[in-house]
């Protein structure tokens, strides 16, 4: 049997409310009302996706529904109040179906499950005691989380006098629904009692949701805190230390004997010249001592000077003497005191000292040769094996790991040359010194410190209209120019040391003028003079043979001519 009704239609679900909120523990109840817009009456079928079947129930989830009619139905949602039930929006759809005709109908809704809190707070031992050599207890705080929801908790423990101090492994923690965590809590009392009466603490332990501190558990310990000697032993321990004392302190004693414990030297071979460390360990009462050494077995004892009186431990340097072969130092301690005497001896060998490097002055330069006077001037050194170095004029003494030092030179008169001295020292002292010297030359600030080292030509015979080179080399300046007697200017910023090439027309006499830093400046001149170019000899016939009238070769080729003299124009025919 056919329907008009589209198939959409034909099993209609309206609900009584889409987002339905249930707390667990109680029951919430959704209506649901379905409509059969078939053409025939159908058995209708009722059922629900996506939550827990434990947490639901359909009172009558089937019904018998004429064409066209409506009926209710009712959904009972009832959740445990466990962490099981966690809270949270579940969607789910109800699907009612048509037994005979197979058609369904489907409405969607949200369950929503509303969150509840339940921490559990345990702890064991719930006391404990707290002796004078074992201050700190441990307690394991166990917290659960019995509600349906994550928390982050804190942890705290206090008690009402401020006496205990506290400590947790972890203070924060985040718990899921149903979780449980074994933390260990430090207790111990802020002070100890040597003698006195035993005190109780009770205190609390709290924990506290982060998020809502009204979700919090507590739970309650005590400590108990024992002195070592209680008041009543306390007192009977000192009158016996006091009666021990008196007796101890008036009872006739012996004196304690006198006896060297050890008497060592350290290091026990060293070079002559090098200290010796002595150290000592002495008993006896009111000990004095004296210190003798000796050069090998039969040398002469020398006294030293001796520990303070009454030092029964600790140790001293004593200075060797230098050997020039390997020898024995003996070191004897002499103690004295009211329990005798005793005596002790140690041997240091002595080996002569390795011979000292002679200084070396690897270099000794200066940044210039040349100032003007009140100019400073660097000097460079490189210096070994030395101890101590001085700088002449003036005996200036200079740090044997300096590299350079800066002077001012100042003669008294001018133009002169300074010559600074280096003296480089060794280890020993009957050495002789190394000495390096180098000279600075002083000039007026009115005199150029320049200094035209080389101004030529090449090559030395040229002819009009060829090329000259011109070489130069100066000392002392920041730049070179060249100037011609007859053109005036030629070239300027020129290097100091450098050349040029000039075509040379005629006569030409060249300047090189060379300043210095303050633009005082030198020069020097070199004249060039070009000569003619020769004239290219004219070549004549050979004599031929008799009958030859053109003077010609046999072969047709001219006959080679002779070049005149260099520099001399050739002479015509």
């Amino acid at each position: 049997m056919s329907s008009t009704v589209p198939d959409i239609q034909k099993i209609g679900i309206s609900l009584s409310e889409q987002d339905l909120s249930v707390d667990p523990g109680s029951v919430a109840s959704l209506t649901i009302k379905i409509t059969n817009h078939q053409d025939i009456s159908d058995l209708l079928l009722i059922e629900i996706e996506g939550v827990d079947e434990e947490w639901y129930n359909i009172p009558e989830p089937s019904l018998q529904v004429a064409s066209g009619g409506t009926a209710e139905a009712r959904v009972h949602f009832k959740l445990a109040r466990s962490c099981e039930s966690r809270a949270g929006s579940y969607p789910f759809v109800i699907r009612v179906r048509a037994m005979e005709t197979g058609e369904q109908g489907v409405a969607q809704a949200m369950l929503v499950v509303k969150h509840y809190d339940m921490l559990q707070l345990e702890m064991s031992p719930r006391r404990a005691t707290s002796g004078f050599f074992h201050a700190l207890n441990d307690f394991e705080i166990t917290v659960s989380n019995l509600g349906n929801i994550e928390r982050v908790v804190e942890l705290h423990a206090d008690d009402s006098s401020d006496a205990c101090a506290y400590e947790f492994d972890q203070d924060r923690i985040t718990l899921k629904p149903g979780q449980t965590e074994a933390i260990l809590m430090a207790a111990r009392p802020k002070s100890s009692s040597f003698v006195g009466r035993t005190e109780t603490y009770g205190f609390s332990v709290t924990v506290r949701s982060v998020d809502d501190s009204y979700v919090s558990a507590r739970v309650q310990g005590l400590i108990e805190r024992h002195a070592f000697i209680s008041p009543l032993l306390g007192i009977f321990f000192l009158l016996l230390i006091l009666i021990a004392g008196g007796f101890f302190l008036f009872r006739p004693s012996p004196p304690i004997p006198t006896r060297i414990l050890a008497f060592t030297a350290s290091p026990q071979s060293i070079f002559s010249g090098q200290p010796v460390t002595l150290s000592w360990n002495v008993q006896g009462d009111h000990p004095t001592f004296t210190l003798k050494q000796r050069l090998g077995i039969n040398g002469i004892d020398e006294f030293d000077s001796p520990p303070s009186p009454n030092q029964l431990s600790g140790n001293m340097q004593l200075q060797t003497g230098v050997v020039t072969a390997p020898s024995s130092l003996y070191v004897t301690l002499q103690v004295n005191g009211r329990g005798g005497r005793d005596d002790k001896t140690v041997e240091v060998k002595l080996t002569p000292p390795p011979a000292q490097p002679h200084p070396l002055i690897r270099n000794f330069t200066a940044d210039t040769s040349a100032i003007h006077l009140g100019e400073k001037v660097t000097l460079s050194f490189s210096i070994r094996n030395a101890q101590k170095v001085f700088l002449d004029p003036g005996n200036i003494e200079l740090q044997p790991q300096a590299e350079s030092d800066i002077v001012t030179p100042n003669p008294p008169i001018l133009p002169a040359d300074v010559t600074y001295k280096l003296r480089a020292y060794g280890a020993d002292p009957n050495m002789p010194p190394a000495v390096r010297k180098l000279s600075i030359h002083v000039v007026s600030p009115d005199t150029s410190i320049a200094s035209i080292q080389v101004f030529r030509y090449e090559p030395k015979m040229i002819y009009f209209g060829d090329k000259v080179t011109l070489l130069w080399n100066v000392m002392y300046t920041p730049s070179v120019s060249i100037s011609t007697l007859q053109n005036g200017q030629l070239q300027n910023g020129l290097p100091a040391h450098g050349k040029l090439s000039v075509i040379v027309n005629q006569q030409t006499t060249f300047i090189l003028t060379a300043a210095d830093n303050l633009g005082k400046s030198v020069t020097q001149q070199i004249t060039v003079t070009p000569l003619p170019k020769p004239i290219p000899p004219i070549s004549s016939p050979a004599a031929g043979s008799i009958g030859d009238q053109t003077g010609s070769s046999p072969s047709g080729a001219a006959p080679p001519t002779t070049p005149p003299a260099s520099g001399v124009p050739p002479t015509g025919h």
